[in-house]
């Protein structure tokens, strides 16, 4: 089987405390310890916690705190903690024939079929992956 590996120029990673947990912040805490950085541009959605509104809407002060320390570990990464839900156009835009890493269904749609960029979706983990 042939197996051919692209490098990618830019990486979209979806992350948020409900789909990490603690566990997922323990990995990124481990992976800054060992002062890991990305190689390649890498951002991020917006948050999945209001950290100034959290508590009017429900969410757990034990969300709010993984929120905080992903933050911290992604940003000490050097992943762009963009803060908006359209980053892959406003911040790096996907170019015709580019390839990427998109953890985003909807924006691996619009950077192959609108832009002509290729990606396929990649969860945190391989975007992570493909952006060290």
């Amino acid at each position: 089987m042939l197996k051919i590996l692209f490098p990618v120029s830019n990486v979209h990673m979806m992350v948020d405390p409900e789909s990490i947990g603690v566990a997922g912040v323990k990995f990124f805490e481990n992976l800054v310890k060992m002062n890991a950085k990305v190689r390649v541009p890498m951002i991020t959605d917006p948050r999945g916690v209001d950290l100034d509104y959290y508590r009017p809407l429900g969410q757990t002060e034990e969300m709010a705190d993984i929120e905080r320390r992903t933050i911290k570990a992604c940003s000490s990464m050097g992943i762009l903690m963009t803060n908006t839900c359209v980053n892959y156009q406003t911040i790096m835009a996907p170019l015709y024939g580019e390839h990427l890493a998109y953890g985003d269904t909807g924006v691996v749609i619009y950077s192959n079929s609108v832009c002509g960029a290729r990606s396929n979706f990649e969860g945190g983990p391989s975007a992570l992956a493909a952006g060290a």
